[in-house]
């Protein structure tokens, strides 16, 4: 779920496997935490470093425990409800997002910035700025919650990656607007897959780069399931 978020916001996503060295990266993801050992301390340490070097590290937790919550992600837990049933949405950058409990946990900010907040006030998304670089705190598992959910993707939940990642995104090359074309580069080739079951146009936006040769479809036009094949000039 996490990939195909990533997708639609518009990055490139890579994995890494568990506790493995972490590479030098603008942006880094750790979705739907659980647990009380989501990573070695040294592979903690060196994540940490990255942010602090500046990085972007989102983490949407279910119910993991990371130690430093004040240090690091700006911010206390007061009490944690093993089990909500509170839910409903939130607003985004004037996009409605839909969010749902399981563990709740209750938070005071520290040093964070409260991006949402649920109903009752609980800081839902919490952004705090670690050395050059920042974390960001989704307080419910977001991505494994989507595997039980119909026609998921089309509640506009990639819309947080894309907000915390904006930097990232929009720096690149090619950028879709649409929500439901998919950018796929390879060196100087992109194709770019429209997702949904209706025709589109993906609203692309180019920094710094041209368009060379169209090899397949329309930039302009993309039908269902198909795609646009094209090079970038040299």
């Amino acid at each position: 779920m996490s990939f195909i978020l990533s997708k639609q916001a518009g990055l490139e996503p890579e994995f890494i496997a568990p506790n493995s060295f972490i590479p030098e990266k603008k942006a880094y993801i750790m979705p739907s935490c659980h647990g009380q050992g989501s990573l070695y301390k040294e592979y903690y340490e060196l994540l940490k470093q990255r942010v602090y070097d500046g990085a972007t590290l989102y983490v949407s937790n279910a119910d993991a425990f990371f130690t430093e919550y004040k240090d690091f992600f700006g911010f206390r837990i007061t009490r944690t409800e093993h089990k909500s049933d509170l839910k409903g949405t939130f607003m985004l950058d004037g996009t409605v997002i839909p969010y749902a409990y399981g563990q709740r946990r209750l938070i005071e900010p520290v040093t964070a910035k409260v991006l949402a907040a649920d109903s009752e006030g609980n800081p839902l998304l919490l952004e705090n700025a670690y050395g050059s670089g920042k974390v960001v705190f989704l307080n419910y598992p977001i991505e494994e919650q989507m595997l039980d959910i119909a026609y998921a993707f089309n509640e506009k939940r990639h819309m947080i990656y894309r907000n915390i990642f904006k930097g990232v995104i929009d720096s690149k090359r090619v950028v879709a607007a649409n929500d439901f074309a998919i950018v796929v580069e390879n060196k100087n080739t992109v194709t770019v897959v429209n997702v949904s079951d209706k025709e589109i146009d993906p609203l692309f936006t180019f920094n710094g780069a041209k368009v060379d040769k169209v090899y397949y479809g329309d930039l302009n036009k993309i039908q269902p399931c198909d795609a646009v094949v094209f090079t970038l000039a040299e």
